[in-house]
């Protein structure tokens, strides 16, 4: 018979053991608000100038949050959040706050020029109202937002993780140069230079509401070309290449990206001016500059947002350029799938 220290001592030993293989055990705890870490969503897809999220390096964002309703507190000023892979990463790290409501606007490219103005948010945390102005740096420059409201228990079934749907903010200005109906064979022109002038540079944009505020400062296009242009058998040659529909585009394959204007306002005068030399042997050239202004049309009377704009300007041997109706198309005709989306 054991006497009573063994049977202390077995007792002690079997609990030890009971710990032990409990300790081995792997306990999985979901995440609570305040140990969970604001993150992003990580696919993109989309027709723009942005193709897919191997283009989308980065992104900028700011976000606020109220706890009681009343109160507005700054997750993040304008902190960059940058692809890794499929994820997207950001330091220092942010946690969810218990029962908060949170609104975020995103802005893409992550070196993009904005500046909040008014980030107003009901009781709920949900945007109200947001401002900012943003400044232009070139024409090639894509520009969209993403802006979304949630509460924590909404981010909590979704893994706490951000799902972000972009739009484009800029219009798309696209601009060939072809001949005019009445321009004989034989009739060579040489394109020497092209300038797009009048382009505003920057503005303030306030969502739900548009563009307003353009700046009085112009930006300006401008590109030296060599390009001989002429008419020979009903048909168009660039260089000696024959054109498919007998336009040459100086703009490029993807245009112009440019801040909305109103054009039947009359400060908002975009012009097209042209480098030119013209022959009718295409040996003795005579020099002009050619120019011409974009107006309001009986369809366009104003460029939009997320919208591509065609102009067609057809040269004639006076000397003159004459604008063809522009076409309109939308600049990404498919919403894409995943957690960034692009509209």
């Amino acid at each position: 018979m054991r006497n009573r220290p063994d049977i202390i001592t077995l007792l002690l030993t079997m609990l030890l053991a009971a710990a032990s293989l409990s300790s081995c055990r792997k306990v999985t705890i979901p995440p609570t608000a305040g140990d969970a870490v604001i993150s992003f969503g990580s696919s993109v897809d989309t027709k723009s100038l942005v193709e897919d999220v191997t283009d989308m390096e980065g992104f900028l964002v700011y976000g606020y949050y109220t706890v009681d309703g009343s109160t507005s507190h700054t997750a993040f000023d304008g902190v960059t959040v940058t692809r890794s892979g499929a994820l997207w990463t950001y330091s220092p790290a942010r946690y969810w706050i218990s029962d908060a409501g949170y609104s975020f606007a995103a802005f893409h490219p992550s070196d993009a020029q904005v500046t909040i103005t008014h980030p107003e948010m009901d009781a709920d945390g949900v945007f109200t109202g947001l401002s900012f102005e943003y400044e232009k740096t070139g024409f090639q420059d894509d520009f969209m937002l993403s802006t979304k409201s949630m509460k924590t228990e909404d981010a909590a079934e979704n893994g706490y993780t951000v799902q972000l749907p972009f739009e484009h903010l800029l219009a798309n200005l696209n601009v060939k140069i072809g001949f005019a109906a009445g321009v004989q064979d034989g009739t060579y022109i040489r394109l020497t230079g092209v300038v797009l002038n009048g382009m505003k540079r920057s503005a303030t944009y306030t969502v739900g509401q548009g563009w307003s505020d353009l700046s009085s400062t112009a930006l300006q296009f401008s590109g030296n070309i060599d390009i001989l242009m002429h008419k020979q058998g009903g048909k168009i040659y660039s260089n000696g290449t024959e054109l498919p529909d007998g336009t040459i585009t100086p703009t490029g394959e993807d245009g112009l990206t440019v801040i909305p204007i109103d054009l039947t306002d009359p400060d908002n005068r975009i012009t097209l001016r042209l480098n030119c030399e013209i022959s009718n042997d295409g040996v003795n050239f005579a020099s002009k500059i050619i120019e011409k202004t974009f107006v309001a049309t009986a369809g366009i009377d104003e460029w939009k947002q997320s919208k591509t704009y065609t102009y067609t300007a057809l040269l004639d041997v006076d000397y003159s350029i004459s604008f063809s109706e522009p076409t309109v198309t939308d600049w990404v005709d498919e919403q894409a799938t995943g957690s960034v989306i692009i509209k």
